[in-house]
């Protein structure tokens, strides 16, 4: 009997310590997936990249804007033509059928406004005598035309422009008809006496 008391003790510390050796191994086993758990955490920030999605709408916007550029451009090319056409407006104010120096279907009229001289005026023979130095007699043949009325180019030369008689025919006073002829050697038809001006070409 002295010796089953202790084999019993014994006996009975073995099975705690079994029994306390299994539970204490659970606990072990049931704290590791918190471990496992904090491990497979850290690659979901890195999984976060797809940020930069938000920006290929952006690239794709600026794709949509180039065409309009590019439309903005063509657009713009075709009115050039407009300025060149206003710029060359000439200074004349009276259309005319003019071939060279021959100026077609011309209507002359008087100081009372009669009608004295219908057709063409041929301006060869006026710049011939010109050319040869002849002067009409009327007194304003040769003298300088101050562009008072501003109806030819303005020079800053005041003597830039020269007037010569055109005679009329049939009609024994000068008539209304005169040549303005510049020192670039531009020349200008008036069929009533400044009021309006045709540019003659050689």
């Amino acid at each position: 009997m002295r010796f089953i008391l202790p084999l019993l003790l014994v006996l009975a510390c073995l099975i705690l310590a079994c029994i306390g050796f299994a539970i204490f191994s659970n606990l072990g086993s049931e704290a590791s997936p918190p471990a496992a758990v904090a491990t497979t955490a850290p690659p979901r920030p890195a999984a976060a990249t797809p940020i930069a999605g938000p920006t290929e709408p952006a690239l794709g916007v600026l794709d949509k804007s180039i065409p309009r550029e590019s439309s903005l451009e063509a657009g713009a090319a075709k009115p050039t033509t407009r300025p060149t056409a206003a710029a060359t407006a000439a200074p004349t104010s009276r259309a005319a059928n003019s071939s060279g120096l021959l100026i077609r279907n011309q209507k002359i009229y008087d100081q009372d406004g009669k009608l004295v001289y219908q057709g063409d005026i041929d301006l060869k023979a006026v710049l011939d005598r010109i050319a040869a130095g002849k002067k009409d007699p009327h007194p304003n043949d040769g003298t300088t035309f101050t562009n008072r009325e501003r109806r030819l180019p303005i020079m800053s030369d005041a003597k830039y422009y020269t007037e010569y008689v055109v005679r009329t025919p049939n009609l024994r006073e000068v008539g209304p008809q005169r040549l303005i002829i510049g020192k670039g050697y531009e020349i200008y038809y008036t069929p009533d006496h400044y009021a309006t001006f045709v540019k003659v070409s050689r």
